[in-house]
């Protein structure tokens, strides 16, 4: 008989994991964290590996600076 655990980590490996690239600006991860409806988004880099995860606290910690832009500002400068 399957354990509890086993099929928690069963049912969870079938949801869809919504990620980010590192390169992509601040205004795509909040995009997706708003559309998803989610806290916070792995980071990948170009070869798809996973670098990182960046938050919503991440993003509003950010806000405070001078030098934040939505539009141009990257996600591996925030996380």
């Amino acid at each position: 008989m399957e354990s509890k655990m086993t099929t928690l980590i069963q049912k969870l490996s079938l949801r869809k994991c919504f990620t980010v690239r590192e390169y992509k600006t601040i205004r795509t991860a909040i995009r997706k964290l708003v559309k998803n409806r989610i806290g916070a988004l792995p980071v990948k880099n170009r070869a798809g590996e996973i670098v990182g995860i960046i938050s919503e606290r991440d993003i509003v910690r950010r806000l405070n600076s001078d030098e934040f832009n939505f539009f141009s500002t990257t996600v591996n400068s925030v996380m």
